[in-house]
């Protein structure tokens, strides 16, 4: 059998960058939370929720990485 050390030496890392806007905080945050809550094992880094200066005033700009842990067969 497998030892956990021969599961991290298959382990695959999918980073994905995302950028994204929303009209308010709580929709951005909700969208976060999804990610974070999927059934596939990741982590979010990078994390920033800021609202847009200029002429976007209204909307809020939302930037990550999210890492998705998977083991290669």
């Amino acid at each position: 059998s497998r030892g956990l050390g021969d599961v991290y030496k298959r382990q695959v890392l999918r980073p994905v960058t995302m950028s994204f806007q929303t009209h308010t905080y709580a929709q951005a945050r909700a969208i976060v939370d999804a990610l974070s809550e999927s059934e596939n094992m990741n982590q979010i880094s990078d994390l920033s929720i800021r609202t847009n200066q200029g002429r976007d005033r209204d909307l809020v700009q939302t930037d990550l990485v999210i890492t998705y842990f998977e083991v290669a067969s």
